[in-house]
């Protein structure tokens, strides 16, 4: 792979996950098509992309106390 200038790079990423993005979308596409009943209405259709993420990997919340944080972590 070759060196890219920063925007050069950017593209780059965000093409490559645009193509991610449109492969991910088939598949759940495909997937409702065939879950979903046809005479039903659906309102919302909700994913959780949180299998994905370690237990060891913490979410942190701009609302939660800054040094409660820290005396977890420790």
């Amino acid at each position: 792979m070759r060196d890219y200038k920063i925007h050069e790079l950017k593209t780059v990423l965000i093409e490559q996950a645009i193509k991610i993005l449109m492969k991910l979308l088939m598949c759940f596409g495909g997937y409702l098509c065939i879950r979903l009943e046809n005479d039903q209405l659906y309102r919302t259709i909700g994913i959780s992309f949180g299998k994905f993420i370690p237990n060891k990997i913490k979410q942190l919340s701009l609302f939660d106390d800054p040094l409660k944080i820290k005396t977890e972590i420790i």
